[in-house]
């Protein structure tokens, strides 16, 4: 097992009480897996991929376990950590234009994570980025070019060679295809595929999307969150077939191919989250037992779990 989350929490103190953006998490990942984690905005996932490689705010409250090949990242020094992040777990971020230097060149910001985790020379680290890009789609004529001068879709092949410059064995990718058209993102899904499957051994990935269309393209397994839980989880395939949770129906029904089947109400307040269930509020078969006593993730299958009483 490459990734083994056992009850993470991570809450942060507010004015109003504590937000709990993940409340238990217990998540695995296999070597040469990608795991897609997929819900609403606001769900927690985005958080859940800043603990793993601990870019969190110093004001986040963090409690669990992530163990990375038996490590716990949550236990080491923030020295040892910074050997881990970006060299052996690296993070594709879901917003390029704010997430990339728009002070410094393509090339340069590639080439400086290979200076600092790979001690190549200048001159090596720009012809290594020059690869990179060229690895990801983009001429290397443009390894002197600025974050600006750069389509959308660009930009994101650019945080992915910065992703891929150490060769980490894990990636995680937020939303890597939020804001693109359709033909972008078509070509995005495809690349993240090759540099993970196309690869040997082939290299694992935590996916993080509201895209229902791109998890079904590129995860082996799939996990579902639902106010800072994970509510259900097994192979891509079967849960698309066969959603057992209520709210991995509502989102696969409010799916353009499936009609667009709004769900009732919406998300609650991570603050104040509704006493048993946290989905009973919007779920067509709640029963008196949802509203008062939280569920537990019972099995139906070899890997495939669910946290309902009427799974």
């Amino acid at each position: 097992m490459l990734l083994k989350i056992t009850n993470l929490r991570v809450y942060f103190k507010s004015a109003d009480g504590f937000v709990k953006a993940a409340d238990g998490v217990d998540l695995e990942l296999y070597p040469g897996e990608i795991l897609g984690l997929v819900g609403e905005t606001g769900s927690g996932k985005t958080v859940l991929g800043l603990a793993i490689t601990r870019l969190l705010p110093k004001t986040a409250a963090v409690s669990g376990e992530v163990l990375y090949r038996g490590q716990n990242l949550l236990a080491l020094p923030e020295e040892e950590m910074r050997k881990v992040r970006g060299r052996q777990v690296s993070m594709i971020f879901q917003n390029p234009l704010s997430s990339l230097n728009p002070a410094l060149s393509i090339g340069e910001q590639i080439a400086e994570v290979l200076r600092e985790h790979q001690g190549l020379k200048r001159k090596a680290a720009w012809q290594r980025a020059g690869e990179l890009l060229e690895l990801t789609g983009i001429p290397a004529k443009w390894i002197r070019s600025y974050p600006h001068e750069l389509s959308g879709g660009m930009r994101q092949r650019a945080m992915i060679a910065i992703g891929l410059a150490c060769a980490p064995s894990l990636l995680i990718a937020d939303e890597p295809t939020r804001g693109l058209d359709v033909t972008i993102q078509v070509q995005i899904v495809e690349l993240l595929h090759a540099v993970t499957k196309g690869v040997s051994p082939p290299r694992s990935m935590l996916l993080i999307t509201h895209d229902l269309g791109v998890a079904a393209a590129l995860t082996d397994r799939l996990a579902v969150m639902y106010a800072g839980k994970i509510v259900e989880y097994g192979r891509t395939g079967e849960v698309f077939r066969n959603p057992r949770h209520p709210y991995t129906r509502a989102l696969l029904d409010s799916h353009p191919s499936n009609g667009l089947i709004a769900t009732k109400g919406f998300s609650p307040s991570l603050i104040n989250l509704p006493p048993g269930c946290s989905f009973h509020p919007r779920c067509k078969k709640a029963r008196k037992k949802c509203a008062h006593e939280p569920p537990l993730v019972q099995r139906i299958g070899m890997d495939h779990g669910v946290r309902c009483f009427y799974a």
